[in-house]
């Protein structure tokens, strides 16, 4: 409202400034004059609906997001006018976009739509306190942005935000994770792991870190939904000789279709560790 008085009263000005002129002119400057009038406050409106979303500072960190059709060079402005960021742009940014909030937003929620906007367009903001640095969306992994280990999918918001997670892995190798999850990732998306740790290293947007979370959690703890560990404490048998003979009887081949032992006679390791437990002697039991 305060905007259109403004304009309306410049208008008025404008007028009566030709209003004068018009009385010590000819007819057909006065026509030009005229036409001049209606031009300007016709355009004024316009003016005014495009610095709309231009506002100062709401209500403390609260920022009015209400951009339609409006260039990205103008969101950085609004950004570093009423924000109070320090815009460092190394790429140059193109396109318009369409993005508006009723409600005001804090500066991280306008740094993190921000951030989604540029995602969709090959571009990524990485912010230092008060710096908003716009780079390539390429580019940006091998920048300064925030590193975490994770592996709640729960803990990571959903945003455009860049990020590298470090996600240790509990049962399964992660290389073999790594080429379960590489055809679901973005282009633009960096994974390689550590055999040491056995980590999966993900550079990503944090909704892609996301959801690569879910997919190698429900990966990861697939193999024990069919498996228990169970503790037997032997009294008579030597320990690492049991286990030994345990791994052969399950590394035996088989030789049906049922998959039973080929073993004959006495030769198998089962019927081995029978003997000695009777003292050496006799034949299968």
């Amino acid at each position: 409202m305060n905007t259109l008085k403004k304009n309306l009263s410049v208008a008025v000005l404008v007028a009566l400034l030709i209003a004068g002129f018009v009385g010590q002119s000819s007819g057909q400057d006065a026509a030009e004059a005229t036409e001049m009038v209606v031009e300007t406050a016709v355009d004024m409106p316009e003016v005014a609906l495009e610095t709309e979303g231009m506002s100062e500072l709401a209500d403390g960190d609260a920022l009015k997001f209400n951009f339609r059709g409006v260039p990205l060079d103008t969101v950085l402005e609004y950004l570093s006018r009423a924000g109070g960021f320090v815009i460092i742009r190394e790429v140059d940014v193109e396109g318009n976009i369409d993005v508006w909030s009723h409600q005001p937003l804090t500066k991280k929620e306008a740094v993190d739509l921000l951030n989604t906007v540029l995602n969709d367009r090959g571009y990524s903001a990485i912010r230092n306190d008060r710096i908003l640095t716009i780079v390539s969306r390429d580019s940006a992994s091998t920048r300064d942005i925030p590193v975490f280990k994770e592996n709640d999918p729960d803990r990571i918001e959903k945003t455009g935000e860049m990020a590298t997670a470090i996600i240790p892995i509990r049962y399964v190798a992660a290389q073999e994770l790594i080429d379960d999850i590489d055809p679901l990732l973005p282009e633009y998306a960096v994974v390689t792991s550590n055999e040491g740790s056995n980590a999966i290293v993900l550079t990503a947007t944090k909704i892609d870190i996301h959801r690569m979370l879910e997919v190698i959690e429900a990966l990861d703890n697939s193999l024990t939904s069919g498996s228990a560990i169970s503790v037997f404490k032997l009294q008579h048998a030597d320990a690492d000789e049991t286990a030994d003979l345990i791994n052969g009887v399950f590394n035996q081949r088989s030789s049906s279709s049922r998959g039973r032992s080929s073993s004959r006679g006495g030769d198998s390791p089962m019927q081995q560790w029978i003997a000695r437990m009777r003292g050496g002697g006799g034949g299968p039991g």
